[in-house]
């Protein structure tokens, strides 16, 4: 029985050594064909013969992935892209295959947006930035590269002279003399065939003057009311009123029912919202009702309006006393330490401000800064982004504060839903820009 357990002790001892044995001498034939392998690669790259390169070191990958091995296939696809010897897609989907293989490896997802952004391929660079997204990656370098994607915009030729904008996202435009209107996408709701068109207020009510006649019409063109009046400069119809610039600094509002000028002349008039609107007499800026009469007690130096006459948004409105500017919710003063010089108008977002330093940052309608002052000057959010400025020229921001659409205009004004935006590169003329996703 003893002499059983020793031979079997023996045996089992000679199976383990043959079968380390093997295990070594597998271990030496793989090492020794990778090694091969890549000597073979190197040998082609050396050649200019990139393909036979490359398909050296997928075999020599196959074997034992390495970051140098990937380093060499990679640039192997590079010079063979290229000459023209392997294509786009070839190319493409060997980045993605490495970038599937190792998802948390950052620099293959790099690759692979460079690539796409070499190329001109935003929509797979896009595909690729909702990945990249889903891993969570925080890398300073990526994210400049995801935005550059993100943001990537188009530009439509014709150029405009003149331009108002609503907050509901409507432009309107003076192209060649004649006016239009555009949607939040960019689409014409009334073509540049008009003689003179307000800008379209809250609802898409907006007066048409032409040689057929002046009229106000709804979003869905229907005829609201006809008027004899023709005008030049004036801001957004509401609630039946529309105020009127007579002359360069004298303003009154029309009734569009009665066909009449009615109130007084004001220095300026707003649109009216909820039947309030903001007036300008003697320097000073007080509320009003439809009957010109002064609603509450408040009196402001000065109060923020968009070019269209809208003055309040949501209920914010931003007007100052004292030398300072302040927030107003529902017209009660919002509390807050931030000392602000100046501000833009409020439009859904993050509102801009001047500090007392002379640079423009961001808070948000509660007051809080969101975004540090370091602007040389600024426009609120909307939809996202915000104009900035630094030396003179225009960029967007987003709302982590990177700069996402770099500086290169000399005015920009608002993002709308549709994204679009008009912008400027030379002083008075307007253009199109439009996200390709948004």
């Amino acid at each position: 029985m003893k002499s059983f357990r020793t031979v079997m002790t023996i045996v089992l001892v000679l199976l383990i050594g043959m079968s380390w044995f093997s295990i070594v001498k597998g271990a030496l034939d793989t090492s020794k064909e990778y090694k091969m392998h890549i000597q073979n690669g190197d040998e082609y790259y050396s050649r200019e013969l990139y393909q036979k390169a490359i398909n050296e070191y997928k075999q020599a990958i196959a074997i034992k992935n390495d970051d140098e091995t990937e380093e060499k296939m990679l640039a192997a696809y590079e010079k063979s892209f290229a000459e023209g010897t392997i294509k786009k897609k070839d190319y493409a989907n060997a980045l993605l295959e490495l970038c599937n293989a190792e998802p948390k490896n950052i620099e293959n997802w790099k690759k692979i947006l460079e690539f796409y952004i070499s190329t001109n391929d935003y929509s797979a660079a896009y595909s690729i930035v909702g990945k990249c997204r889903n891993q969570g990656f925080e890398d300073a370098e990526l994210e400049v590269l995801m935005n550059k994607v993100s943001y990537v915009y188009t530009v439509k030729t014709r150029a405009f002279s003149d331009i108002y904008m609503s907050p509901s996202g409507y432009y309107t435009v003076c192209y060649e003399g004649k006016w239009g209107v555009l949607d939040s996408s960019g689409e014409y709701i009334h073509e540049c065939e008009y003689e003179f068109i307000s800008p379209m207020n809250m609802n898409g009510t907006a007066l048409l003057i032409s040689s057929a006649g002046n009229r106000f019409v709804d979003k869905n063109d229907v005829v609201q009311a006809i008027i004899s009046e023709k005008f030049e400069k004036v801001n957004a119809y509401g609630n039946g009123l529309i105020p009127v610039q007579k002359g360069k600094s004298v303003w009154q509002y029309y009734s569009v029912s009665e066909d009449i000028y009615v109130l007084k002349e004001y220095e300026y008039a707003s649109s009216f919202i909820d039947r309030k609107a903001v007036v300008k007499q003697q320097g000073k800026w007080t509320i009003i009702n439809t009957n010109g009469e002064v609603y509450g007690e408040e009196v402001f130096d000065d109060v923020k309006c968009l070019n269209d006459g809208t003055y309040i948004y949501s209920d914010i409105m931003i007007a100052s006393k004292g030398g300072n500017y302040s927030i107003y919710d529902a017209e009660k003063l919002v509390e807050t330490d931030v000392v602000m010089k100046d501000a833009d108008v409020y439009l859904g977002s993050y509102i801009a401000y001047q500090d007392e330093s002379g640079k423009w940052g961001f808070i948000n309608k509660k007051g809080k800064v969101v975004i540090e002052p370091q602007f040389e000057n600024a426009k609120s959010f909307a939809n996202g982004l915000a104009a900035v400025c630094k030396e003179d020229l225009w960029g967007f921001i987003n709302k982590k504060g990177d700069v996402v659409i770099d500086y290169q205009f000399c005015d920009a004004e608002y993002f709308t839903k549709g994204g679009i935006c008009l912008v400027s590169r030379s002083e008075g003329v307007y253009q199109v820009i439009e996200l390709k996703f948004n």
